[in-house]
């Protein structure tokens, strides 16, 4: 079966991802042949000393996927006759990592003559089909952070249009395009010698690149940026297409750390497994594995072809807070502040997901047998539905890290939108408190405890436990809460008889 990304086949002519096609596959391992999945042209080093490296690491990986990694010195491909079937228009799409500061490097070249290239990293990216003038797109984006770009450009009318992660940076009307003529392409490095007397290798990674010899239309757009921000983690601004062009996750609410799991047989896409780029949320199928090609799910667990769980956050809180505390079920004690939202799209097997709480929901008060799992239909949790061990799900605690195991079509049916929190059935678990520090200190043989919290919510009293292994705990001294407040509160408590 022909694959495309975004099951956009016409007019593809370049596509270059590193979990295929790539001459080695162990972790470090020096990269010769980088093969073109749209089977025209590869990506090709000889040479020892420049061969790009291929990583497959809990560090270099991207959401869990292997990128192509370029050591800023000297390594490139060639892609020979790259521009062979362009005549005056182009589309190139690519995922990088840049994890340095701003840097004046190429990424792609495309050199017809001095300054026609695509892009180089200043702060701007820049695309340039032309002869005597760029158009540069602000850096509207997070550096450290891996992201999808997109720029397309014609000779006739001349004109020129970037995109980071879905939003449109720039669109601009310039003078001296030129037609594409037959070109090679270098990866990774550019040749501005009479310029800037020097080449302008890239530092960073680069995960895929595709390139048509059209500019997509818009839904078209969305089709390949949808495909790789769901492959690789990237949030985009705008609505997720599948390759028949159906929304399967509305960014019009929701629209934070959107990841999923998915299954497009269209566009080669088996996302097993997906976290968020601060690691505070994760969505998987089977156990989490090292990577995604690690992740054992076959692809009939998903159920069947074009298939999609996809989820995004509203940005609250990892902790109980007053404002999550008034809108729950009465059958729960507290709650997290955040909501997500999840979108299914025919799928019918089973997912779970892991949520990282921040220190303000008290992590070593939480028990993992007073867990649940809560699902509305609108996001006003007040009528929400509680499911626990019983309704078929497992919940396991662990290092400050949620795992709700065994969600299934009977918490969320296939093909709707849910709205999920995480909440607790006992008063001491994610206590319903903002805890905005806590310090201890030796006084004089006697060792002085303080603590001061943002909010409180029906809190009655703090338990001040000690440890001498952080597993086995004693409790020390109860100390009144305020109740209800939102106001700072300081507290002091003394351990006359500390460990020695």
């Amino acid at each position: 079966m022909a694959q495309s990304p975004g099951g956009v086949a016409t007019n593809l002519r370049l596509w270059l991802k590193a979990d295929e096609g790539t001459s080695c596959t162990t972790d470090g391992c020096a990269v010769s042949t980088w093969t073109d999945q749209a089977g025209i042209n590869n990506g090709t080093q000889s040479s020892t000393s420049l061969k790009p490296s291929f990583q497959n690491n809990i560090i270099d990986n991207l959401n869990y996927n292997p990128s192509i990694s370029f050591d800023g010195i000297n390594d490139y491909f060639i892609v020979s006759d790259f521009s062979s079937g362009f005549t005056n228009s182009g589309h190139i799409f690519l995922v990088v990592h840049n994890p340095g500061a701003y840097i004046l490097r190429e990424i792609l070249d495309y050199k017809l003559s001095e300054g026609s290239n695509f892009p180089y990293d200043d702060g701007l990216y820049y695309l340039d089909f032309i002869t005597t003038a760029g158009s540069a797109a602000p850096a509207d984006f997070i550096a450290s952070n891996p992201f999808v770009f997109n720029s397309m450009a014609t000779s006739n009318p001349k004109t020129a249009s970037h995109f980071f992660n879905g939003t449109s940076a720039l669109t601009t009307t310039e003078t001296g395009f030129n037609d594409v003529t037959l070109a090679d392409m270098r990866i990774g490095d550019g040749d501005f010698t009479s310029i800037f007397t020097t080449s302008l290798p890239f530092k960073g990674k680069v995960a895929e690149a595709i390139a048509y010899n059209t500019n997509l239309t818009s839904t078209n757009r969305q089709k390949v940026e949808t495909y790789l921000a769901i492959k690789y983690g990237i949030t985009l601004s705008n609505d997720y297409l599948n390759t028949s062009g159906v929304i399967t996750y509305d960014v019009s609410s929701y629209s934070k750390n959107i990841i999923g799991i998915a299954r497009e047989d269209d566009e080669d896409l088996l996302q097993k497994q997906s976290h968020s780029l601060d690691d505070t949320t994760r969505i998987y199928m089977n156990g989490l594995a090292s990577d995604n090609l690690a992740n054992t799910t076959a692809p009939s667990e998903f159920g069947a072809n074009d298939v999609s769980v996809l989820t995004g956050h509203d940005n609250g809180k990892m902790c109980s807070t007053p404002a999550a505390l008034s809108e729950k079920p009465s059958t729960v004690y507290s709650r997290l502040e955040r909501e997500w939202k999840i979108s299914s799209h025919n799928f019918t097997g089973l997912f779970n997901m892991d949520f990282k709480l921040n220190g303000c929901a008290m992590p070593s008060a939480v028990t993992a047998s007073d867990l649940r799992l809560l699902v509305d239909a609108d996001g006003n949790f007040s009528n929400a539905t509680m499911y626990s061990e019983a309704n078929g799900l497992s919940f396991n605690y662990s290092d400050g890290i949620i795992s709700v195991l065994g969600i299934s079509t009977f918490h969320i049916p296939a093909n709707s939108v849910k709205y999920i929190s995480i909440a607790s059935a006992f008063p001491t678990t994610i206590l319903p408190i903002e805890l905005i520090d806590f310090n201890a200190s030796s006084e004089n043989s006697v060792v002085k405890i303080s603590w001061s919290t943002q909010s409180e919510y029906q809190n009655d009293y703090f338990i001040v436990q000690r440890s001498t292994d952080a597993n086995l705990w004693e409790s020390i001294l109860y100390e009144d809460g305020v109740g209800n407040s939102n106001v700072i509160n300081h507290y002091e408590a003394w351990d006359d008889h500390p460990f020695t």
